[in-house]
């Protein structure tokens, strides 16, 4: 079958928000009492935040995650320009957008994530976009890339991932969807 579509990852794929989302989930950690250091972050790259905070903090609450991500979201903006766009990936996207379908399916959730696509002049990119918010089971789960197939009305084989992390990379190929790894060195000019 042709190739229809491509779909991409956000974090850590498209833009690199990693410094950014550890220091506002860092602040909005400390604003509790609980410490996160970088390393401990990054070694849970991709996971949903409600999974990698009660990994992080076995004793953390419920309430309590809710409470930091909704003090993260506020934060989170302040260190956009933090962020990183991954500009050969973006050449190439602007290249596959003339004859391709492209679509974004991600653990990120709104109104950050099209702000950060905004803030960086690419919102108007995607065709579709799935985020975080638009599902019940985020990614390692294949709903998030299942849900892409449906709304671009296309199988499995007529489309690839590209995703950096681990998770991500579980959840496009539990969709039956072929997988391009791509590396933070990407991001290197």
């Amino acid at each position: 079958m042709p190739l229809k579509a491509v779909i991409f990852d956000f974090d850590g794929t498209l833009i690199d928000t990693s410094y950014a989302n550890y220091l506002a989930y860092s602040k909005a950690l400390d604003k509790q009492g609980l410490s996160l250091s970088y390393s401990s972050f990054t070694k849970l790259n991709g996971m949903e935040a409600r999974d990698f905070l009660s990994i992080l903090f076995p004793e953390i609450t419920l309430e309590l995650i809710e409470q930091v991500c909704k003090e993260k979201s506020l934060i989170y903006p302040n260190f956009f320009s933090l962020t990183r766009l991954n500009y050969g990936l973006m050449e190439l996207a602007r290249e596959m957008r003339k004859s391709l379908r492209l679509c974004l399916v991600t653990n990120a959730k709104n109104p950050n994530l099209h702000k950060l696509l905004e803030y960086h002049g690419i919102e108007k990119l995607f065709h579709l976009v799935i985020s975080g918010d638009m599902v019940s089971n985020p990614k390692p789960d294949a709903e998030p890339y299942m849900k892409a197939l449906e709304m671009l009305e296309i199988t499995n084989h007529e489309c690839i991932a590209l995703e950096d992390s681990i998770t991500g990379k579980l959840a496009a190929t539990r969709a039956g969807i072929q997988v391009v790894g791509v590396s933070m060195q990407s991001f290197d000019s």
